[in-house]
């Protein structure tokens, strides 16, 4: 029934035209179609496995994991380090280093961030801006006193009084078991879709994006006023048909030159994939190659030639539930694209 109602619009809309008593004319156009996907841009993505933070170096590995994921994949320096500071223990890698310095560590920049201030310079700051900018903005007293005992003054500087030799073993851990975690891997090539999270650099925004081979098949009238009614029917991908209801435009009539720019809007639905529902800006020229050959401007203006640009939002349904019965159609949501084109076409307006 859909289909038998979808080609008699399809008739309608062709004989109306024909008939009428303004310039009928017939169009084709050949494009690119691109449409695109925003919401997929920021959709969130997580690793399977994030980490380890400086503070999250397994203290004890399995024999196990320790050969199949490193050991077996590291480098000589980074078996080296492994080597020196996991030493195996009833079938378990044990971490041979203290951890105090590393605990200090993580104290500190938690007191920090709790009271809002730059953790960068955690390691080393200017006598002036610690009073003013750290022990100014922290209102605890024990907070205060703590830091007081693990900073040491040196001329005009604040220290932190722990062993960053100890520290810079643990970056080194820490770089190995993130470079041989797989799982914690974001890619931020091509086709890597959403908002990878949390992150700060390099983050993506890639929005899913397809092309389409277009054509277009078009009829409708040219009024006197250089406005034009027309309708369509559109061909994406030889497979995925739709139908543009309305599309009107208006020519700019240019004395003397044998083109005229354009600027216009359209509505089109399709009956397959998603049963889209679009609206099209558009803007272009038609150009007219006879009134160049004859030098006749103002005549001559049957055969045109198109160059076209549309683009416009594109309402469909994304999801529906397979109930087992054809008969039977469950949308689950409905979602927006934006899609936009480059067209040339060749048409010819009849005179009536």
């Amino acid at each position: 029934m859909k289909k038998k109602f979808f080609i008699f619009l399809l008739l309608f809309l062709l004989s109306f035209c024909a008939f009428s008593k303004n310039r009928f004319f017939l169009q084709n156009r050949l494009g690119a179609l691109i449409k695109v996907d925003p919401a997929s841009a920021y959709k969130l993505k997580h690793a399977e496995k994030k980490g380890p933070t400086l503070y999250e170096i397994p203290k004890t590995i399995s024999k196990e994991e320790m050969f199949n994921t490193y050991l077996k994949k590291v480098n000589p320096k980074e078996y080296e380090v492994l080597s020196a500071y996991y030493k195996i223990e009833n079938d378990i890698y044990v971490l041979t280093i203290n951890s105090d310095d590393l605990e200090t560590l993580k104290k500190i920049e938690n007191i920090f961030l709790m009271n809002r201030i730059n953790v960068s310079s955690v390691k080393k700051i200017r006598d002036n801006v610690f009073e003013k900018r750290v022990l100014n903005k922290i209102r605890n007293d024990e907070e205060k006193k703590y830091l007081m005992s693990i900073y040491i003054k040196d001329n005009k500087y604040y220290s932190l009084d722990i062993d960053w030799q100890n520290i810079d073993i643990f970056k080194k851990l820490r770089e190995i078991f993130l470079k041989y975690n797989l799982k914690n891997e974001m890619y931020t090539g091509l086709d890597q879709h959403g908002t990878p999270m949390p992150h700060n650099f390099p983050r993506v925004h890639e929005a899913k994006s397809k092309a389409h081979f277009d054509i277009h098949f078009s009829w409708g009238v040219r009024l006197e006023n250089n406005l034009t009614i027309g309708f369509a029917f559109n061909i994406t991908n030889f497979t995925m048909f739709s139908l543009e209801l309305l599309m009107i435009k208006y020519n700019f009539d240019i004395p003397n030159y044998p083109f005229e720019p354009y600027v216009g809007g359209a509505l089109y639905g399709g009956y397959a994939d998603g049963f889209p529902i679009g609206i099209n800006f558009l803007a272009g020229f038609d150009f007219f190659p006879l009134s160049t050959t004859n030098n006749n401007y103002e005549n001559d203006r049957n055969l045109f030639l198109t160059v076209e640009a549309r683009i416009g939002p594109v309402i469909y349904i994304p999801t529906y539930y397979d109930t087992g019965l054809n008969t039977e159609t469950i949308y689950k949501e409905i979602g927006v694209l934006m899609d936009g084109g480059l067209y040339f076409g060749y048409g010819y307006i009849f005179d009536n």
